[in-house]
């Protein structure tokens, strides 16, 4: 689809993160337009991790905007499982000593 087209729409952004029994965790993701076609997906892996599943939800948000900001869409809604990373999300300004101030002020 030209980027041209886009000017003016959304961005739907499905994200969700697993953690497999052997302790690897993924996240993954994608994302749609607000006519519903598809524009893209993404996948990642954490390795083997004993970070919280938070961490794991605010990579798959990250990548997702990434996404996002490489069609030049601003309009973006997010769809998690995780309300409390759409919660520091949304927060003007973390914690300082939040383990993930960085990915999250970067978002």
């Amino acid at each position: 689809m030209p980027l041209g087209n886009l000017v003016g729409h959304s961005l739907r952004l499905d994200t969700e993160t697993l953690r497999k029994n052997s302790g690897l965790a993924e996240y993954r993701g994608i994302a749609r337009d607000d006519r519903g076609r598809w524009l893209g997906g993404f996948v990642g892996s954490l390795g083997v991790v004993t970070m919280s599943c938070l961490t794991a939800e605010l990579w798959a948000i990250h990548a997702g905007l990434t996404l996002a900001k490489n069609f030049n869409l601003n309009k973006v809604i997010i769809v998690t499982n995780s309300n409390e990373a759409l919660m520091l999300m949304s927060k003007e300004g973390v914690v300082h000593n939040h383990p993930d101030r960085d990915m999250i002020e970067e978002c």
